[in-house]
């Protein structure tokens, strides 16, 4: 069994005893009788934990709360002498939404204040006063609501996991150097993790960076392997809890005829199954585990992708906890599937055959890139000249798709123009003008800024050659010209040009 789960889910009931004891001693009081027979009354009364003495008929099972308010009613299965409802809404938070002496038992409550909960964190309850000496107070009541202030959007947070071909010769140790080149995630900003993956296996390591590791201390890693981003955590949904301090525990549940339960065959497997280790050392402590992916879920190989979070949890100085997510979940809404990341698979094979592949061809796809770039170039430059030309008479088409073919001859001028041409240099001249509304010489800068500009995207190519390519002759006339006609140094230029083509490469493959 669970022991770190059962002890949060009683903790609504131990807390719903406590007020049932004050309100208890406020009705005797109310009768008008003596302390001493008050204190007597009190003394006699006895205290049953039951699920069958109420039915709770709002909220129904299952649901996910989004209004400002939400409608709490019960009905009793026997005669009571008052009611109370209640909300547990964290893990030490319970709010009384009222006292009640007759049906209907209903109450509102007014959820502006608190924030996100998941179905761990969101329970109603109530306490049943049904004579002067018996008091029947609900079990917790898990796994059955979801609070969501607005229909919040999934979580954008991706983390490519890595294939390992050593999985046999991975030993669990916290030794940090064996994942020295492997990305890390982070969380927050004193943790990290990091994860590899075999045919068979997870591997997983986090580490914490705090100044004291105490029993609150404790890393969880969230695995959904279905990616169904689902509000509600079900059997296919795994939060497996390391701590440092005591043992690792897991966290899986399943419905039974309509209510919850926690999944104690799944929990047995993957404490069985699993390999973990923990060191504790003066920077904080590590946590490293093995967990075969037939643990996970049904599925004996991974998906592609799947759903994704690693979050921890630590104490302050003064005991208060501190709690951060990699892919952004709050404390209290961390066992939503909805609130974790993805998780991708690289196949360290394909890597493989494809360095091995362009070993062998490295000398014939050279000159094939070689081949197809001059092409390519060409084909592009003909598509912006249609773009840059549409409107134009045919004599400035010709002009500038001459000046296009002579672009890298830096001694390109008039006269190889009009030899080219077989025109007057009035009517070229003419032509420009009524055009362009420019003359020769600064027609010919504009297309050698702008042919620099297209080169610009290509990172294979310098400074230099993009400077001999557009016909500048030199990296310094060109940068000298580019500054006068752009106001800006063309390396700034081509570092935006670069950073956007990265993010634009990025996007397409998220």
């Amino acid at each position: 069994m669970n022991f770190t789960f059962q002890k949060l889910l009683y903790t609504a009931a131990l807390i719903a005893c406590l007020v049932s004891s004050v309100s208890a001693r406020e009705l005797i009081i109310l009768t008008g009788r003596a302390d001493s027979a008050a204190a007597a009354q009190v003394s006699r009364l006895r205290r049953i934990v039951s699920a069958d003495s109420a039915r709770i008929i709002s909220p129904s099972v299952r649901s996910v709360l989004t209004a400002d308010s939400v409608v709490y009613e019960i009905e009793t299965a026997k005669k009571t002498d008052s009611v109370v409802l209640w909300v547990h809404h964290s893990e030490e938070t319970a709010e009384t939404l009222g006292v009640f002496t007759s049906p209907p038992y209903k109450a509102v409550w007014k959820k502006e204040r608190t924030g996100n909960r998941d179905q761990i964190h969101l329970q109603f309850g109530y306490t049943l006063y049904c004579s002067d000496t018996l008091v029947i107070t609900s079990p917790p009541k898990p796994h059955r609501w979801v609070l969501e202030h607005r229909k919040s959007k999934p979580s954008k947070k991706s983390y490519r996991i890595k294939e390992t071909v050593q999985a046999d010769n991975f030993p669990i140790d916290c030794d940090l150097l064996k994942w020295k080149k492997i990305r890390s995630g982070q969380i927050g900003d004193h943790a990290n993790f990091k994860l590899l993956w075999s045919k068979h296996k997870l591997f997983f390591i986090a580490e914490v960076k705090i100044d004291t590791v105490t029993r609150d201390d404790f890393v969880e890693l969230h695995i959904d392997l279905y990616h169904d981003r689902a509000s509600f955590s079900g059997i296919n949904h795994r939060s497996i809890r390391f701590n440092p301090r005591s043992r690792s525990n897991s966290f899986v549940v399943d419905l039974d005829d309509g209510s919850f339960k926690l999944n104690d065959s799944v929990n047995v497997l993957i404490s069985s199954e699993m390999e973990w280790k923990h060191i504790i050392n003066e920077s904080g402590y590590i946590i490293e585990a093995m967990i075969p992916f037939f643990a996970l879920s049904d599925k004996e190989f991974p998906p592609a992708k799947f759903g994704l979070d690693v979050s921890v949890m630590r104490a302050d100085k003064s005991g208060n906890k501190i709690f951060n997510s990699w892919a952004g979940a709050n404390q209290f809404s961390r066992y939503s599937p909805k609130n974790w990341g993805t998780a991708k698979l690289s196949q360290a094979w394909l890597a493989l055959k494809a360095a091995f592949l362009s070993i062998i061809a490295i000398i014939f796809i050279t000159l094939i890139l070689s081949v197809l770039q001059v092409v390519l170039h060409k084909r592009k430059a003909n598509q912006y000249e249609k773009e840059d030309m549409a409107g134009f008479s045919p004599l400035t088409e010709s002009v500038i798709c001459c000046i296009e073919e002579h672009l890298s001859d830096e001694n390109f001028c008039m006269n190889d123009l009009l030899k080219a041409m077989e025109k007057t240099e009035e009517e070229i001249v003419s032509s420009i003008k009524q055009d362009l509304d420019c003359d020769f010489e600064r027609l010919l800068l504009f297309r050698r800024i702008k042919r620099s500009q297209r080169l610009m995207r290509n990172s294979d190519l310098d400074i230099e050659q993009i400077s001999l390519m557009s016909g500048f002759g030199s990296a310094e006339k060109f940068t000298e010209q580019y500054i006068i006609q752009m106001k800006v140094d063309p390396k700034i230029s081509r570092e935006a040009v670069l950073k956007q083509i990265m993010e634009e490469t990025q996007e397409e493959e998220d």
